[in-house]
């Protein structure tokens, strides 16, 4: 019985001593694995060894590098997790940056972000390029591009050199906004075209009606108004340009004709 008894009693100090054993290996491949982690998270993120430190901008104007040189810093040192988007170059979207700064800096055409290197990134930019101006009414005046994009307050004073609307229909408009009335800004820009073709008739200056929809006048240099609708203008055109040939001292007369009026279909009226 005492054989049978120290058996049993080595058998179970054998089991404590290996379950003992376990747990201090299996305590230090943790501790060893969070230390790995650990080493791991402050190599990637605070070693310096992945931290975007050099930015290098091209294109567009001073100002508009510094802007947006500021958004994309700003993208940087924002801290979408436990620590700022610059201190990981590993995990910089190149994507998102640029969209970043495109809403930021609403003048830009077109961005481009690249990573070049773990520290280095790259930034091009271009700007947009006015294609007129667009009024709300008698309030704010606004840039806009071909694409019918504004970017930017302007004063209406900059109208002399490039085409101007002036909106009188109610309706929101501020920077970042497309002219979402593509049909208005495709008609008046083809009827500025079309009259630089007409001599003494060329016209920067348009005006949006607020009481009918359909309305819109031009405002030559000499300050004779010509008024269409949006249905055909250029056909409209195309017979103001058959009257004056026919009648070319209405363009010398002064004072300046107050206004042709060329919303009837195939007729034309003048004083």
């Amino acid at each position: 019985m005492s054989i049978k008894h120290s058996a049993s009693r080595y058998t179970d100090a054998l089991r404590v001593h290996r379950e003992r054993n376990a747990r201090i290996k299996f305590k230090l491949l943790f501790i060893l694995t969070c230390g790995a982690i650990g080493v791991m998270v402050w190599w990637l993120f605070w070693s310096g060894s992945f931290t975007v430190t050099n930015i290098q901008i091209t294109g567009g104007s001073e100002s508009i590098r510094q802007s947006s040189l500021f958004a994309l810093n700003q993208w940087l040192d924002a801290r979408p997790w436990f620590t700022p988007r610059r201190a990981n170059s590993l995990l910089f979207n190149p994507t998102n940056a640029s969209a970043t700064i495109a809403t930021a800096v609403p003048k830009l055409a077109a961005v481009s972000v690249r990573r070049v290197s773990f520290h280095d990134v790259t930034i091009s930019i271009a700007e947009r390029t006015p294609a007129g101006i667009w009024c709300k009414g008698n309030e704010q005046c606004f840039y806009f591009d071909a694409s019918g994009m504004v970017y930017e307050t302007v004063s209406e004073t900059e109208g002399h050199v490039y085409l101007t609307v002036r909106d009188n229909r109610p309706r929101g408009l501020q920077v970042g906004n497309v002219i979402t009335d593509g049909v208005w800004l495709k008609t008046i820009t083809e009827t500025a075209t079309a009259l630089k073709t007409l001599r003494g008739l060329a016209a920067n200056r348009f005006v949006i009606s607020v009481d009918i929809a359909d309305e819109f006048e031009a405002i030559t240099d000499s300050g004779t108004r010509i008024r269409f609708t949006t249905a055909d203008p250029k056909h409209a055109i195309v017979g103001l340009a058959t009257l004056l040939k026919s009648k070319p001292q209405l363009l010398t007369q002064q004072p300046p004709l107050q206004y042709f009026d060329l919303r009837i279909p195939n007729r034309i009226y003048y004083k």
